[in-house]
């Protein structure tokens, strides 16, 4: 019974971090819409709490990285 609770835990624990790398990937696909200087202003990324470098450099991580 030990190795089966052992199991459903390590399944739940994969199923909720590709979760979090689909949710990242998601977020950074959209944020690169935001990098774009014709799309969005400097106000709207500071709205967010991010410079135009930040927001940038956070669409070139891979979505397993924090």
């Amino acid at each position: 019974m030990v190795d089966h609770d052992r199991a459903e835990n390590r399944i739940a624990h994969l199923v909720a971090l590709v979760r979090l790398w689909m949710q990242r990937y998601r977020e950074r696909r959209a944020l690169v819409g935001y990098t774009d200087l014709d799309v969005v202003s400097d106000h709207i990324l500071r709205d967010l709490g991010l410079t135009r470098a930040e927001a940038r450099a956070e669409c070139r991580k891979p979505f397993w990285r924090q």
